[in-house]
């Protein structure tokens, strides 16, 4: 006679994405100097109860003023993977958009979600965005979403004058943000406003 071994059941909560290095404060607005940076870096803090799983990601910007030749959604095929060690319940991971992607002097939002059952990548399609293997869609997508103001050079900064500031501000107001329930932060290349 043998023993049966009884497996724990594995997670089916969603995973959790966090802008990590903010603590509790997160940044109403990332500002992005195009003219020294190529390229935005965002780390990111990925929750996975199910830690073997592997999870794969993907972004999009959305802006009143887009930049010319801004791919519906900016993720690659195949998607930027992020492995489970089975023992990270926090994984960690960079987001990678490059300047070119950004309306300049204008509010972008960036749309991540990630997935272990994305059912197939097209980016160029909005209809695949965040459809999954699973029975519910939604069962097993983290979301996150957050700002960036993307200006060229020091006199678009928008805290260089009380009036640019505002201008910003009232510019990510129009966009329709929908506030991530986590924490935010990012690398040096970009700063809260």
């Amino acid at each position: 006679m043998t023993d049966q071994i009884e497996l724990p059941p594995v997670p089916q909560s969603p995973p959790t994405i966090t802008l990590a290095g903010f603590g509790d404060e997160s940044p109403r607005v990332i500002r992005f100097d195009t003219s020294v940076n190529t390229e935005l870096l965002v780390q990111l803090d990925v929750r996975d109860e199910d830690r073997t799983e592997t999870l794969k990601m993907r972004w999009r910007i959305q802006s009143n003023n887009p930049a010319p030749g801004l791919p519906l959604n900016a993720y690659p095929c195949p998607e930027p993977e992020i492995p489970g060690d089975g023992e990270q319940l926090v994984r960690e991971t960079t987001l990678k958009v490059v300047r070119s992607y950004f309306g300049r002097n204008t509010c972008n939002r960036i749309d991540v979600i990630v997935s272990g059952s994305f059912k197939m990548c097209r980016p160029n399609r909005d209809d695949g965005w965040d459809t999954t293997t699973q029975e519910d869609d939604g069962a097993d997508v983290g979301r996150l979403s957050f700002l960036v103001w993307a200006y060229d050079g020091p006199s678009n900064d928008p805290q260089a004058l009380p009036p640019a500031a505002l201008t910003a501000t009232q510019s990510c107001q129009t966009v329709e943000f929908m506030p991530p329930s986590a924490t935010g932060a990012t690398t040096s290349a970009a700063m809260g406003m």
